[in-house]
């Protein structure tokens, strides 16, 4: 397996992979202590599958949105394997305020990042992530921020596992988990 830059005219093969995953577990916000409120996961009762709104996975053209903004990444990574796309990661600096966002100037904002399904397991996101952190040190930004659903419970245990914290969340009124989002930080 090779992690590489993904040129341009790659695009169209963001759509080798396949990023849904099955989850037994979701988060939700426990209010208890209205002054405190804070995240517990809960039980998924049951297993959802989960299909992240990213590269090929919702419509024949989803991958294509990526040659189209190819442009406002200044990092986008590919890790392949035996000829075929396994994962993919894709990054820019934030350098203005977006509305509503925890997140601010100076941070680099992991926008997307995807392993195939069939190629969990292997330390490829773990390599696509270390890489990020690498290029966030090398470049002067204060930290590496993501945003992820309510329902990708794997996929927030994975950042908490490569050193990323909660470091919040945003709640959309009358909540379905895919309008809720944590928001999670990795400090050099």
């Amino acid at each position: 397996m090779i992690i590489r830059n993904l040129g341009a005219d790659e695009c169209h093969r963001l759509a080798e992979i396949d990023p849904s995953f099955v989850t037994s577990k979701t988060y939700k916000i426990e209010y208890s202590n209205p002054f405190e409120p804070h995240l517990v996961t809960v039980d998924a009762d049951p297993p959802k599958e989960v299909m992240p709104p990213i590269f090929g996975s919702t419509s024949s053209n989803a991958a294509m949105r990526y040659h189209d903004e190819y442009d406002r990444y200044d990092l986008f990574l590919a890790a392949e394997d035996g000829g075929r796309i396994v994962g993919a990661a894709c990054c820019m600096p934030l350098v203005r305020d977006i509305p509503f966002c925890m997140a601010k100037p100076g941070e680099y904002m992991l926008a997307t990042i995807a392993v195939d399904r069939e190629a969990r397991g292997k330390g490829i996101g773990r390599e696509l992530l270390k890489t990020v952190k690498c290029y966030c040190v090398n470049s002067g930004k204060s930290l590496v921020s993501l945003w992820t659903g309510f329902d990708y419970y794997p996929a927030v245990k994975f950042y908490l596992s490569q050193g990323f914290t909660i470091s919040g969340w945003m709640v959309h009124p009358d909540c379905h988990y895919e309008e809720c989002m944590i928001y999670l930080t990795w400090k050099p």
